[in-house]
């Protein structure tokens, strides 16, 4: 008997503990089996379009008002969650840090997002840093302590996941290049024909690049057909002709322009010039 009070004492010290996390709201008056699990809002909801009744989930906390929607799913200051589904479930990523997320069911994301994914017993999920100063950390949340920057999940039931990212350690300093975007014409690296640098007169906001400090780079005019390059400005003021090499040992900052070609375009060079002279270092 004694075991028995102990037993039913436990409980109803549980019961406060777990129905505390359960919201209240109007969608109560529409929805029934209301429950937590795994930290979900999880409830049986009618909609009022067709009378069924709807699995729906929310993912939990919400910091506003709970309702059910015309479907019958379970919202979140008008934002619904998703349906429990037999072919694909939610899964909730936050990514902390400079990374992004990729699985092979569906879906990928370089930010905090949710993604509805294929259901399957083993859906790989990947970390990618987005830049090489960047290194992935560690996974959170139902991938917590997994080794390694790809994770396996059962997407046959939703998830929540954290993908931390940080800057690795001895990181080379960065440079920011800044190009002023030109009519009639593209700038680019040439040593890898624009995959770096690639400013064009459509990219009216300009351009940018990070680029490692002490670094050569290497910058080819490529005018648009009937057009020359007519000079350089900025700190490839120097050159005078189509390719403009700059020290990244500081930001810097390019400009070009085209004239038609009628006006007598720069001369290429015969090779390129191993640096510029000191008055762009």
């Amino acid at each position: 008997m004694k075991k028995m009070l102990l037993a039913i004492a436990a409980l109803l010290l549980a019961a406060p503990a777990v129905h505390a996390q359960v919201p209240d709201g109007p969608y109560r008056d529409a929805c029934r089996n209301i429950r937590v699990v795994s930290h979900n809002l999880v409830a049986t909801c009618k909609n009022r379009n067709t009378g069924y009744w709807t699995n729906t989930v929310l993912f939990l906390p919400c910091n506003g008002r709970v309702e059910s929607n015309q479907v019958g799913n379970l919202t979140c200051n008008g934002v619904p969650g998703p349906a429990w589904s037999p072919t694909a479930n939610y899964v909730a990523f936050t990514i902390n840090g400079s990374g992004a997320i990729a699985t092979n069911v569906g879906g990928a994301c370089d930010r905090s997002c949710t993604l509805l994914l294929n259901a399957t017993a083993l859906a790989a999920i990947t970390a990618t840093p987005k830049d090489p100063s960047i290194v992935f950390d560690s996974w959170d949340g139902d991938c917590k302590g997994t080794a390694g920057s790809v994770c396996y999940l059962d997407t046959t039931l939703p998830h929540r996941v954290t993908a931390n990212f940080r800057v690795a350690q001895n990181t080379p300093v960065q440079h920011t290049l800044t190009i002023t975007p030109a009519l009639h014409g593209t700038i680019v690296d040439a040593s890898t024909g624009g995959r770096v640098v690639h400013c064009s007169h459509a990219d009216m906001n300009g351009c940018s690049a990070s680029i490692n400090g002490g670094a050569l780079i290497m910058l080819a005019a490529w005018p648009d057909s009937g057009y020359a390059i007519s000079g350089w400005g900025g700190d490839c003021g120097y050159s005078r002709v189509a390719t403009c090499v700059l020290p990244m040992s500081a930001d810097r900052r390019v400009s070009a322009t085209f004239n038609s070609a009628g006006v007598t375009p720069v001369a290429a060079p015969v090779s390129p010039p191993v640096s510029p002279p000191s008055a762009a270092q």
